[in-house]
């Protein structure tokens, strides 16, 4: 790595490699670290090791990037990657290489990724079977952890059947978790109707509780995962946002379609005469009907509750500069106030199916008290926790340095 344009004061940056269609521990070994250009120094070297290649392997690559420089210095514009990081990208070849039938299955299917993807595809059966994930943190689980453990070992085998991304470029991982997705939505879907018709409960009320919650965990899981591991909200959001949109779109748009065409082309049935007498005149070569019954007053409680969360997220981003994250207490009343937002939809909803031919006064006052009264108890815990959570202040320390320190020793015990 070379530094140009002057040498004086010492700058640094960080390094890393990005695997392509080079496989870590196959071709080369994954490396990272600072890359630090002392004063008057110029010029610096970044070890990375390569692999032996057999003769039938395809040439492959891989990538090194630069990236958060310090000390005043920057990186070429013009380069890879532009002013934010630069990157190289290195090309492996086999010395002599063949050209007979290997090389272009090689070619194809890429032996070291399939043989990577087998790796971690046994890595993901002995992280479901062990609790913690390893037989080295099962020895000091606690009984919380085998609880959770023990009650999740069957979903986790389960879903270690799903291939992991380094097989096809990870598009046999997503459809394969797709499938697994469809399949414990709609088992999901059937046992929590089951639930509701043995509990007697009306099917809006069960569609808007369990069947809902049932096929929208993945979705918070997911979301969850994105919040904890993105630097922004945008996939946390947009996940929500898009299976939403599919569940809506495609989930009703399909399904309807596909009994418009049926009653189309098959017409009406003596089943059909009965249960939709009142609109039999009306429709007289038969026609796929999905009454609305309490919709358009749950689509405005549901308009209520997503303009109340947008506003939400609005005044985060205005006030403190993120729809996410902030100070402990902050995290509290936005967790607090959109649940209520669930509870608020779950109750108004449910009470207008329970009432049945509600007057537009008393629905106008059930969708606005049931409102304000979730907003009122948010900023009571609000306010609860201004008082009762104090925010951990760590002092900055005026001679703190950065340095490469010496690994410590390891000690070996008996």
């Amino acid at each position: 790595v070379m530094r140009a344009n002057g040498a004086q004061g010492q700058v640094q940056c960080k390094y890393r490699t990005e695997k392509g269609t080079a496989m870590p521990q196959y071709d080369y070994e994954e490396c990272s670290g600072e890359l630090v250009f002392h004063n008057g120094q110029a010029r610096a070297l970044i070890p990375i090791r390569i692999m032996a290649k057999d003769r039938y392997e395809q040439r492959d690559h891989f990538k090194i990037l630069l990236e958060e420089v310090e000390g005043g210095a920057k990186f070429n514009p013009s380069d890879d990657g532009g002013p934010e990081k630069t990157m190289a990208t290195i090309n492996i070849e086999a010395l002599d290489g063949g050209d007979g039938i290997m090389r272009m299955c090689d070619g194809c299917f890429n032996f070291d990724q399939l043989a990577l993807g087998c790796k971690e595809w046994r890595e993901q059966f002995t992280e479901a079977i062990y609790a913690n994930g390893s037989a080295e943190e099962q020895r000091s689980a606690s009984w919380g952890d085998w609880s959770l453990h023990i009650l999740a070992l069957f979903w986790k085998v389960l879903f270690a059947f799903n291939p992991p991304t380094s097989f096809f470029g990870g598009w046999l991982c997503f459809f394969c978790a797709v499938a697994f997705i469809g399949v414990m939505t709609a088992a999901i879907g059937d046992i929590a109707s089951l639930f509701g018709c043995c509990a007697d409960i009306p099917k809006s009320i069960t569609a808007i509780t369990f069947v809902a919650l049932g096929t929208s965990l993945p979705d918070t899981f997911a979301s969850k995962t994105a919040a904890c591991q993105d630097a922004t909200a945008d996939n946390a959001i947009g996940n929500v946002t898009g299976s939403n949109a599919v569940n809506v779109f495609l989930g009703l748009g399909l399904p309807w379609l596909m009994g418009s065409i049926y009653w189309k082309v098959n017409g009406t049935t003596d089943k059909w005469e009965t249960t939709y007498e009142h609109l039999k005149d009306k429709y007289e070569g038969g026609a796929f009907i999905v009454e609305s019954g309490d919709l358009g007053f749950s689509v405005t409680a549901y308009i209520l509750v997503c303009s109340a969360c947008l506003t939400l997220l609005v005044s985060r981003r205005r006030f403190l500069g993120a729809e996410l994250g902030g100070s402990r207490k902050l995290k509290l009343t936005s967790s607090v106030f959109l649940v209520l937002l669930w509870v608020y939809y779950v109750a108004v909803s449910s009470w207008k199916v329970l009432a049945g031919d509600a007057s537009a006064m008393n629905q106008v006052l059930a969708l606005g008290l049931g409102l304000a009264a979730a907003v009122a108890i948010a900023a009571l815990v609000g306010v609860i926790l201004n008082f009762a959570c104090k925010e951990e202040v760590i002092p900055e320390d005026p001679n703190s340095m950065i340095q490469i320190a010496a690994p410590e020793k390891v000690w070996e015990t008996e």
